[in-house]
């Protein structure tokens, strides 16, 4: 668990009087006090960490944007430190382990080039992280979604089951390769709002 908790909508908004002060600007993507605010405030963190989160968002912002891949990092949410670092193609992105002594202590952050949120493979990784106490997804155009636990324990998904409920949902509205990607983006919010729903998991966006 954090064993430094803080109030972190005080700390970032105390940054300055101005609450839409921009923290992060890459190729004309921005990212405010306020978008941050709105992820982080409830969150539990040790001292001096929020610095190193909003590096982490300004790191992997301009991999996706200068190099159009995706990269992902893992923080330590009492330390700030990045326990890992994995780097991968235009939809995918993986590292390889995070030690258990981090267990419900790590933020994964993450990019998506496709401006949309948290896929189902996304929440079948986090649901049997036992390390993952919180995941980001940074879109390539300022948007940012967030999962957060709010039990230690965890119930681990199954991803053929997953799968399955979401193509069934993509048929039954319709979906087809013509209308993806229009309305794709609405059905993955719908889905991650009832698969969170169903986990007690917090899902959140800016």
């Amino acid at each position: 668990m954090i064993s430094k908790a803080s109030n972190i909508y005080e700390d970032i908004t105390n940054l300055t009087n101005d609450n839409s002060t921009i923290l992060i600007s890459v190729k004309g993507v921005t990212i405010s006090t306020a978008d941050l605010a709105s992820i982080y405030k409830d969150v539990a963190m040790g001292e001096n960490v929020f610095a190193k989160i909003v590096a982490a968002h300004d790191k992997i912002l301009t991999h996706g944007l200068e190099v159009g891949k995706e990269m992902v990092l893992a923080i330590d949410l009492d330390t700030g430190e990045v326990v890992a670092e994995g780097y991968g193609t235009e939809h995918h992105t993986s590292f390889d382990y995070i030690d258990e002594n981090y267990q419900g202590r790590a933020l994964i952050i993450h990019n998506h080039s496709t401006n949309n949120t948290f896929t189902p493979t996304d929440m079948f990784t986090f649901s049997n992280d036992i390390c993952a106490h919180m995941a980001i997804v940074q879109a390539h155009n300022g948007n940012i979604f967030s999962l957060r636990k709010t039990k230690t324990q965890y119930t681990p998904l199954d991803m053929e089951k997953l799968d399955k409920e979401f193509k069934q949902s993509a048929e039954n509205k319709g979906i087809t390769r013509q209308n993806a990607a229009e309305k794709i983006p609405l059905l993955l919010a719908n889905f991650v709002e009832k698969t969170s729903k169903e986990n007690n998991w917090i899902y959140e966006r800016n």
